[in-house]
């Protein structure tokens, strides 16, 4: 987990639902942080899924924000990690590929004090 957090230099902490679309089948998940580092916009999720799954280069995401916007996503994984347990928890980090500028919008409006008592 060391390999995310240096990943995730400026993450702001989330608990957004949202589910992952890939190879024709849905997994719901937690978006767990959100970074914005200049112009490149990454996230960490965590996804319940097999122990033999390995997610693909590019997936898609959807998530809804606490104030009702629908973002749909396309990210690119760039790493993964499966812990030793049994639990089947997946955690990819993943850049936004061509972010769209209300996401943008989205993300320049986070403040982690005020996220923590918008989003609890």
């Amino acid at each position: 987990m060391a390999y995310m957090q240096r990943m995730f230099p400026d993450k702001i902490r989330v608990n957004l639902n949202g589910h992952i679309y890939s190879g024709g089948n849905t997994y719901a998940g937690i978006i767990e942080y959100i970074s914005n580092e200049g112009m490149e916009y990454t996230l960490c999720s965590s996804i319940k899924v097999s122990k033999d799954f390995t997610p693909p280069q590019i997936i898609q995401l959807n998530f809804l924000t606490p104030l009702g916007s629908s973002f749909n996503l396309t990210c690119n994984v760039l790493c993964f990690l499966r812990p030793e347990s049994e639990d089947k928890t997946l955690t990819m980090g993943m850049k936004v590929l061509n972010p769209p500028r209300q996401y943008m919008e989205f993300i320049e409006t986070l403040k982690p004090g005020e996220l923590l008592k918008t989003w609890e």
